[in-house]
């Protein structure tokens, strides 16, 4: 089948390029050619899409999610989320522009992400974290949803089936065990809750000695906690929570960067200030191996500054993830730190994470940043796309880049708010248009 956009300005993702009044023609899910005018005449074609003056860009490509199969959910094996969960993940990820998804979780076999690629147009890729230490990590921290055949799943195995990186590693605990503490308090807590009681009892990084006893208890009155815990019980909750899995993770992390190093394959790894000197240890072997998630989180302005030019002193890549701070502002309550790695060009890549659930597009971030005079639009399209690809080449070195010989992964976008999706186009089919999933979903 034979597809044109036209009448649209193309910014092609290599950082420099925009091609105004240009058509783009697809064949067969392939872009073909690149049309230097807005409607090309006596074209043959059997179906015509009219960008309306928009931008066409390369779909982005979300290197770090979470939720976007079936099978274990996040690094320490939770339960799988409901598989119509699943979908909406998706779907959510595909209406803001996202073609791709890297579905860093680590432990869904190969066949668990077929599974969902076979009736969902987002290409979902998937991380490994099959490995001994690991696996005792997560089943210490939760593990309900580990089977059998994961646990006897290797990195090697899924590395031969398409598996495109290794990760997310150095998660001390899934934000400091909120679900494990939920369970054991029977009361709801959130990320923020734990987090506050967390650094009055350990302080920034994870230091037992650093418990203070007149912080912790003002922690839990503001929590509204101090009903179910005394000082000691903080003491005990962090002990089995929090201190407990930080020394496993010493291990994993050591494990699974010799693995990325034997098999010469991207390691994601949970930065935050509690994993940053055990990051910073392995960035010198690593080097461009090395995929440093969420850069801005935890740290002040100047803390993730001062890490990203330590981490670019060996070539690994800073990543920041959107967080929600335009959205439900519940996890990630404002954008100073992201726009500070902005301001000092530090950001090499943009993810979403999973912020609970509620993540903000990755296209919306590029557009404050681009607003805010910090980064120019095709640098911003380059970052989520094209750069990917060159951070993690086995999602695709045919995705990423408008081009003849490429996928025909592409969003049709507002030409001044990117963030505004009018039509995505996933291998040269139709998934979303005016704003709408026009693509039906088979039983999971």
């Amino acid at each position: 089948m034979r597809m044109i956009i036209a009448n649209g300005t193309v910014i092609t993702g290599d950082g420099e390029t925009i091609l105004n009044d240009h058509s783009v023609v697809i064949e067969d899910g392939m872009i073909v050619d690149l049309i230097p005018q807005p409607f090309p005449p006596y074209d043959p074609a059997e179906e015509i899409i009219d960008a309306k003056g928009g931008l066409v860009i390369p779909g982005a490509i979300n290197h770090h999610s979470h939720g976007g199969t079936v099978g274990p959910f996040n690094v320490f094996g939770e339960k799988s989320l409901p598989p119509q969960r699943v979908l909406h993940n998706l779907n959510r990820h595909m209406l803001y522009g996202t073609t791709t998804v890297v579905n860093a979780c680590g432990w869904p076999t190969m066949s668990e992400i077929e599974r969902i690629n076979k009736i969902h147009p987002i290409t979902v890729r998937a991380s490994t974290l099959h490995a001994p230490m690991h696996l005792k990590h997560a089943q210490f921290v939760d593990g309900r949803g580990i089977k059998e055949w994961h646990k006897t799943t290797t990195i090697q195995e899924m590395i031969e089936r398409g598996a495109v990186a290794i990760g997310e590693a150095g998660a001390p605990c899934a934000a400091y065990g909120t679900p494990q503490i939920t369970q054991e308090l029977g009361v709801s807590v959130t990320v923020s809750q734990v987090q506050k009681l967390k650094e009055a009892a350990l302080g920034p990084g994870v230091d037992p000695s650093a418990f203070d006893g007149k912080k912790v208890a003002k922690a839990l009155k503001q929590s509204g906690l101090d009903g179910q815990l005394d000082l000691q019980g903080v003491r005990d909750l962090m002990e089995r929570h929090v201190v407990k899995p930080y020394q496993m993770t010493r291990d994993c992390v050591e494990e699974l960067a010799h693995r990325s190093v034997e098999y010469d394959l991207p390691l994601l790894f949970h930065n935050t200030l509690d994993t940053k000197d055990l990051l910073l240890d392995i960035a010198p072997k690593l080097g461009s191996r090395l995929i440093a998630l969420h850069t801005n989180y935890t740290y002040s302005a100047s803390e993730a500054i001062a890490c990203a030019r330590e981490l670019k002193r060996y070539g690994a890549w800073v990543d920041i993830f959107t967080g929600d701070a335009f959205g439900t502002r519940a996890f990630h309550k404002s954008p100073e730190v992201s726009m500070a790695l902005f301001k000092e060009g530090l950001v090499d890549l943009v993810s979403t994470d999973y912020i609970a659930g509620y993540w903000d597009p990755i296209l919306l971030v590029m557009e404050k940043a681009v607003e805010a005079g910090l980064i120019t639009l095709p640098q911003a399209i380059r970052k989520t796309t094209r750069d990917v690809v060159e951070a993690i080449p086995r999602i695709g070195t045919d995705r990423g880049t408008i081009a003849p010989g490429k996928v025909a992964d592409l969003a049709i976008v507002h030409p001044k708010r990117i963030s505004e999706i009018r039509t995505v186009l996933v291998g040269g089919r139709k998934a979303v248009h005016e704003g709408k999933i026009c693509i039906g979903f088979g039983p999971v």
